[in-house]
């Protein structure tokens, strides 16, 4: 899977599995299980959450085409968001953060 967290160019960020070359159109981008990712009002004094949701919830399709055009950029999601989408498109694993150390008694 090559998990990419994109911007659009109408502001959205959308995470998923991303193909730089869509086979049917040298003009497009394939991503597949795209989710929108947004901030959401948290609990009041701990600050913002990110949620997502599915892009196009109601499109009967998972894979996408999307015009290069309409792309402002594309990036690596942080490690929290990745698990995040991987829990409910992925391998369902969630991996430790790097540091943890397992002490053997």
């Amino acid at each position: 899977m090559n998990i990419k967290l994109i911007r659009l160019s109408s502001g959205e960020d959308i995470i998923g599995d991303l193909s730089y070359q869509d086979p049917n159109d040298p003009d497009a981008i394939t991503i597949e299980n795209p989710c929108l990712v947004y901030i959401a009002q948290g609990t009041p004094g701990k600050g913002a959450q990110i949620g997502m949701t599915r892009w196009m919830p109601y499109a009967d399709n998972k894979v996408f085409s999307i015009k290069k055009t309409f792309i402002v950029t594309d990036c690596d999601p942080v490690d929290d968001l990745r698990q995040q989408y991987d829990s409910v498109f992925g391998s369902g694993l969630i991996v430790p953060k790097k540091g943890l150390t397992l002490v053997d008694k």
